[in-house]
């Protein structure tokens, strides 16, 4: 039997890149306090394809990124998408596709085989405008154990 943990964050938002720094810390260290595996979701407010994204995983060395773990390069996840969410457009002024959102796994008996981004559908459509469930698409994903030969 091994101990799985899972953490839900919402990183601190636009140039804050050190204080974004601090609480990954915070989550890293809340969740790996013992052995086991670990999971941490939810808004990391970097995109992927910063600068940041790089220096943020250096600082998480075992850690993997599931959507890069499963993906092509050509497929960028963006979850937050103001090209295809068109809620957005009443607060985001400019074109901007991130990928912002991500699920990251430290685990030496668990591997992703799955990952899928939800709510990029609206959910309504009000005259001429179109309601989603949130400002940023949501992931699901699906891991299973190790096999052991």
């Amino acid at each position: 039997n091994e101990i799985l943990r899972i953490g839900t964050i919402h990183l601190e938002s636009l140039d804050n890149k050190q204080q974004r720094l601090c609480q990954l810390d915070i989550c890293q260290k809340a969740l790996t306090y013992s052995s086991g595996s670990y999971i941490l979701m939810g808004d990391f407010n970097f995109s992927a394809d910063d600068q940041e994204n790089v220096d943020q995983f250096n600082r998480l060395p075992q850690w993997i990124d599931v959507w890069t773990s499963l993906m092509d390069s050509h497929n960028h996840g963006f979850t937050f998408d103001t090209e295809t969410n068109l809620m957005i457009k009443s607060y985001c002024t400019k074109p901007e596709r991130a990928r912002y959102d991500r699920i990251i796994l430290h685990s030496q008996t668990i591997i992703p085989v799955q990952i899928n981004i939800l709510g990029d559908q609206p959910v309504a459509n009000e005259e001429q405008f179109q309601i989603f469930p949130s400002d940023h698409f949501g992931l699901t994903a699906v891991f299973q154990k190790k096999k052991i030969y």
